[in-house]
């Protein structure tokens, strides 16, 4: 019976990194999508960035149905991903994460800056605010990713 449990936090591990893949590619994803639309809002070739934001309610759904399915297992399946957040570890590899996270927000405001004035981009302060967005959640989470091997 103890090997079920550890079992179950292998997989809930493992399903907790494919997780956080999915969450910084989906990030990367609609972040980039969004600064192309914001920084050339008249150039023809964006129309995958619409298709983006029609698909965006579709992705919302999946994800959640993804987290759901993920909450309803077993109460000790449930139990072990409960204590697998409260491990020592965990906590200070995620308080690492956002920490560099912020870090990265900081770093990039004056490069962001001088890009959005230098390439006369329309938007430019709708530019550099979704893409310091972009940097700290991709930060974030490429962080605790390292950090929480």
């Amino acid at each position: 019976m103890a090997t079920e449990h550890k079992i179950d936090i292998e997989l809930l591990s493992q399903q907790a990194r494919r997780q956080l893949w999915a969450a910084l590619a989906l990030v990367l994803i609609l972040g980039t999508a969004t600064l192309a639309a914001l920084a050339f809002p008249t150039a023809r070739g964006l129309g995958g960035a619409t298709a983006l934001w029609t698909a965006l309610p579709v992705l919302i759904v999946i994800g959640i149905a993804a987290v759901h399915r993920t909450s309803h297992g077993s109460a000790a399946a449930r139990r072990a991903l409960h204590d697998l957040g409260n491990d020592e570890l965990r906590r200070h590899s995620m308080q690492l994460a956002w920490r560099n996270g912020f870090f990265a927000m900081l770093a990039v405001q004056v490069p962001f800056a001088l890009a959005a004035s230098g390439l006369n981009v329309s938007n430019g302060i709708a530019v550099m605010a979704a893409a310091t967005v972009m940097t700290g959640v991709a930060g974030m989470l490429a962080s605790l990713l390292w950090h929480d091997r």
